[in-house]
């Protein structure tokens, strides 16, 4: 036997059982993105547009709509820079999930124990001032029926005191009917043509300044319609109902609509409202606007103008006002 101990293979055997691993996460926030984005490449194509609206230093907010499971994902591929996302800490309480959560910028928000909710927020806030950008779903739940429903007020919170940080509102599109939503079993949100899906996602403007969650939420229904600019004919669209109220413009055609209201899970989303002529359909934006063009907040009753595909806001010759759940009720004739 050797009556020496060889330091050298003993010392390059612990750099390789300690060492590897420690690089291993040391690398991971790096690896993330370049292997989600190859993972969703292999079923869905991804087509972003507006990507110029992301700060290229510093904080931003970026307020997404909810339709899959994987929507974070499509984010995270189509974002230039590194990003974290809040999270429904119930998708993340394991063990080593929880541990690759912690290393790849997801910061888990609990449903329930204030003092745990108000750590997460803190949490998303530092992110913010330390010039990251943070993801979040401002619906708190993915859609049931295919419409972007009501924004929590939780990004009134994070943003406030930090009007210099912009919050960008991002559409995902033609995810409903996808394998991942909620529609997938709906013949409207089919996928047209064969091969991976095409996604697309628009960034749009940073909101004005003061943000509310309304007002995210019209920025949000407005990317909605660059999104639909850029993937044309081939968008599935979420279903409405054709003998529940709508509204049919003589110029821009169907514009709003209405459909049943959605139980599943135990979640209940309203798709209809008495008295309204429903939301606005895929496609298009509407807002109220005061005498000088400034959109309104929600309930405030002012001139109707409609955002459709390759045009600018344009008057629509009616009068209404539009809650914070985006139902739209017409005045006058």
């Amino acid at each position: 036997m050797p009556s020496h101990v060889d330091w050298s293979s003993t010392i390059l055997l612990l750099l390789l059982v300690v060492g590897l691993p420690a690089l291993f996460v040391a690398a991971l926030p790096l690896l993330v993105r370049p292997v989600i984005g190859l993972a969703v490449a292999l079923g869905y194509r991804l087509k972003a547009t507006g990507v110029e609206h992301l700060p290229r230093t510093g904080g931003a907010l970026l307020a997404v709509n909810h339709v899959t499971w994987l929507d974070g994902f499509f984010v995270l591929a189509a974002c230039p820079r590194r990003i974290k996302a809040l999270v429904n800490a119930d998708y993340v309480n394991v063990p080593v999930i929880r541990w690759l959560a912690g290393r790849v910028g997801i910061i888990p928000v609990p449903a329930s124990g204030p003092r745990a909710q108000r750590a997460a927020i803190e949490a998303a806030r530092r992110a913010l001032d330390a010039g990251e950008i943070l993801v979040i779903f401002p619906e708190a739940q993915l859609t049931r029926n295919g419409r972007t429903g009501a924004f929590l007020r939780g990004l009134e919170v994070i943003i406030s005191g930090r009007e210099s940080v912009p919050v960008i509102p991002v559409f995902l599109g033609n995810l409903w009917g996808s394998r991942f939503s909620f529609g997938r079993n709906d013949p409207s949100g089919e996928r047209r043509g064969r091969g991976r899906r095409l996604v697309s996602i628009a960034f749009g403007p940073p909101v004005a300044v003061p943000v509310t969650a309304f007002v995210t939420r019209q920025a949000v229904i407005a990317a909605s319609v660059r999104a639909s600019e850029a993937i044309g004919p081939a968008s599935a669209a979420p279903p409405f109902d054709p003998n529940l109220p709508c509204w049919r413009h003589e110029t821009f055609g169907l514009v709003a609509g209405s459909s049943p209201d959605v139980d599943r899970g135990g979640i209940r989303q309203t798709g209809q409202k008495p008295g309204t002529v429903g939301q606005a359909l895929p496609g298009v934006a509407i807002q109220s606007v005061d005498e000088s063009g400034v959109p309104l907040g929600p309930d405030a009753l002012g001139r109707l103008q409609v955002l459709v595909p390759d045009a600018t806001w344009q008057e629509s010759g009616r009068v209404g006002k539009i809650d914070r759940d985006g139902f739209i009720t017409l005045s006058g004739p």
